[in-house]
């Protein structure tokens, strides 16, 4: 029998029978799609049972929705003032969001839109109860409400009751066309099991737990650590705090104190931690987590918070003169120089000299956070720093493409005079990347790197011999044609090496004006650097 998907109520049927329960966010994150999920919660007035009830996606304009929906039954009784999450990948979305989902689904259904996509709850009897979009419409990046592409929709605070008609004043969305606030990446753009229009009836919000050391040992789990639970508000009902990780509760009572800390004492690195508030409107409120099995090993150099830095040096600027800036501990560096430019950019952090003698374990650990275009950031290191990063030759430990953290493995670096770099390189043919790097620190289970008295790099006296090259071009980049054209304004003989991320020579030769065959070169991206006479120019080569 041909099922009806009624988007209208009738006159027949009573709102109340439908029950309360809303979609209240639909996530579909711009740097991790495996991070997507769709937050249900129950409005009230009373508790509503999902048995039968199923989730369900009408793909980008298609009128009808996908032949099965996600069935919500797993569910079960659904309590005034609760929620539950729907994701398509469970691993990934307790990696992100630090818990698990209520339901796990599988990739392609209706928790794994792409943001162009409608979807509705729909009851028992399969009657529509809350719908975002419009099925049939199509809004593949358009700059609207209906679409939430690399981005996200949440439900407006103002929403009181569930609707089966699109009303596009009930939601608020952020997409990767510009509209709202634009795109989100996660963790930071979402916020699952947490709504503007829930009410909030405990007065006290659990903040970032923080950690202290109080003892610093090189090695994996041998450190006692001190976890502080920041917490804003105070709330009368709490009638106690209690953890299951076996230490000891201590600090501030959110009952009486006014935005206090919670301290659990007596763990240790590796150790599992958690606090619940029991009482009142507050009643298990939880927050938990897990201490690093390192983090309390001593840092070599904190580039971050530390007396000694990353150096700041820019090798080839652009137009807007952007470069590496540091503030409070954060290195950021966006190459975006105005609506249509797209100009060569090369800029670097350096840090050296480093004697490695004896040092056979060492990290470079960072956070980093990338939003807009596509470039990459190269970790490397040399042995033969000439005062400017082009001058010098590099080994690529590792290509940051994606945000994240990172704990980059540098203990085959061996050498007297190591410097280790950070290169933020582009000529903004398909964008420029936004990078922010935070946290920064070497870090060794052994013995520390020693550093040597820092030079102060010159870039601006390598550029007096090695210009540009005037008239330079290269086309067609992409290229899928086997060869490459590179001119200049000069007949003279250019010399062109090609690089890949890793920082291997996979191609040199000598061109006139002439082509370049790159028949041999695998799919992917490149450096290229062309030499002639006493200039130099650099492009990223794009072979598809």
């Amino acid at each position: 029998m041909k099922k009806l998907y009624f988007l209208l109520l009738t006159s027949l049927i009573s709102f109340a029978s439908f029950g309360q329960v809303i979609i209240t966010e639909l996530a579909d994150p711009n740097n991790n799609a495996g991070a997507r999920f769709v937050e249900i919660y129950c409005i009230g007035p009373s508790s509503v049972n999902l048995n039968g009830w199923e989730l369900r996606r009408w793909t980008n304009s298609n009128t009808d929705p996908q032949t099965s929906g996600v069935d919500l039954s797993s569910i079960g009784t659904l309590n005034v003032g609760q929620f539950a999450i729907i994701s398509p990948n469970a691993s990934e979305f307790e990696a992100v969001y630090g818990f698990a989902p209520d339901i796990s689904t599988s990739t392609g259904g209706a928790a794994d839109s792409n943001g162009d996509d409608k979807i509705a709850i729909f009851d028992a009897s399969d009657a529509t109860i809350d719908i975002f979009g419009i099925p049939g419409n199509d809004v593949n990046n358009a700059n609207i409400t209906e679409n939430f592409e690399d981005g996200r929709a949440e439900r407006a605070a103002t929403v009181t009751a569930p609707n089966a008609t699109w009303t596009e004043s009930e939601w608020i969305s952020d997409n990767d066309q510009g509209f709202g606030s634009g795109a989100q990446d996660a963790p930071a753009g979402f916020d699952p099991k947490s709504w503007i229009g829930a009410p909030s009836s405990c007065g006290v919000s659990l903040g970032t737990a923080t950690f202290v050391c109080t003892t610093n040992t090189l090695g994996d789990d041998n450190d006692t650590v001190t976890v502080n639970i920041p917490y804003t508000g105070d709330d009368s009902g709490i009638t106690s705090v209690s953890t299951t990780s076996g230490g000891a509760i201590g600090g501030d009572n959110p009952a009486s104190v006014t935005d206090g800390t919670i301290t659990i004492t007596g763990l240790s690195e590796g150790d599992a931690w958690d606090i619940t508030l029991n009482g009142g409107d507050c009643d298990s409120t939880t927050i938990s987590g897990t201490i690093g099995s390192d983090i309390c090993d001593p840092a070599c150099f904190d580039l971050s918070e530390g007396s000694e830095l990353f150096e700041l040096v820019t090798v080839t600027a652009n137009t807007d003169n952007d470069e590496w800036t540091e503030t409070n501990g954060t290195y950021s560096m966006n190459g975006y120089c105005g609506s249509g430019c797209a100009e060569n950019i090369e800029t670097w952090l350096i840090f050296g000299p480093l004697d490695m003698t004896g040092v056979t374990d060492l990290n470079l650990a960072l956070n980093a956070s990338e939003q807009f275009g596509t470039t990459d950031l190269i970790i490397a290191y040399t042995s033969t720093y000439a005062n400017c990063p082009s001058a010098s030759t590099w080994t690529t430990s590792q290509t940051i493409t994606d945000s994240g953290f990172y704990d980059i493995d540098l203990s085959g670096i061996s050498g007297t005079e190591v410097f280790i770099g950070i290169q933020y390189l582009d000529d903004g043919a398909d964008g420029y990347s936004s990078w922010s790097l935070s946290n920064v620190a070497l870090e060794a289970n052994g013995n520390c790197p020693t550093l040597g008295t820092r030079p102060t790099s010159n870039c601006a006296a390598l550029s007096l011999s090695k210009n540009q090259i005037e008239g330079f071009d290269m086309y067609p980049n992409p290229t899928n044609l086997g060869y490459v054209n590179i001119l200049s304004a000069s007949n003279d003989t250019m010399t062109v090496s090609v690089f890949d991320l890793l920082g291997k020579q996979v191609l040199s030769n000598t061109v006139k004006n002439n082509q370049l065959d790159v028949s041999n070169l695998k799919s992917g991206i490149y450096v290229m650097k062309v030499s002639q006479n006493d200039a130099v120019s650099t492009k990223k080569l794009v072979i598809k």
